[in-house]
């Protein structure tokens, strides 16, 4: 049994979900008040500060032991 690869198929996925991403984004943004739109970049902006902290410190972080 041969294996076929398709090569570049993970770009195309990643460029229909930005592009889709984005034509959901400015079809809805009409519909959110300005309040709800600050909460989910400032929940946005502390999930990727976590993310990156977590990143940074290692997996080891807090441990005591050399």
């Amino acid at each position: 049994m041969s294996v076929i690869y398709i090569v570049g198929t993970g770009t195309f996925v990643n460029t229909g979900a930005i592009v889709g991403g984005g034509i959901i984004g400015y079809i809805f943004q009409r519909l959110l008040n300005e309040k709800l739109k600050t909460a989910i970049m400032q929940a946005i902006g502390r999930c990727r500060n976590f993310y990156w902290f977590c990143r940074c410190a290692g997996p080891n972080f807090g441990d005591s032991r050399n």
